[in-house]
């Protein structure tokens, strides 16, 4: 069997489908926390802990995710602070954030 570089880019596309449709599920889950701390606990910030694997995903680039997660919310005009490689802080209020003062 020969080496072909077309097969080895569509593998490297699905990989990269699949892990962004896992970020998707990632972010969706950070939403309904927000959601959450929003509307039940009427909080103004929530701290987001990355899961530490995937179900079903054998190989999961955490660091990817985050930086996926960091983007989607910036671009939704949160306020997001990386405080270790596995938890986000997240703000939403206009006014006043405090990531150091986020202990959930």
């Amino acid at each position: 069997m020969d080496l072909n570089a077309e097969e080895l880019y569509r593998r490297k596309k699905r990989k990269e489908r699949k892990a962004n449709k896992e970020y998707i599920k990632v972010y969706k889950s950070c939403n309904r926390k927000i959601k959450r701390y929003d509307t039940i606990l009427k909080e103004t910030s929530c701290l987001f802990d990355i899961p530490q694997f995937i179900l079903g995903v054998p190989s999961y680039d955490k660091i990817s995710c985050i930086t996926y997660l960091m983007y989607k919310l910036k671009k939704n005009n949160f306020k997001v602070k990386c405080t270790n490689a596995d938890k986000l802080v997240i703000g939403w209020d206009k006014l006043n954030f405090d990531p150091t003062a986020v202990d959930r």
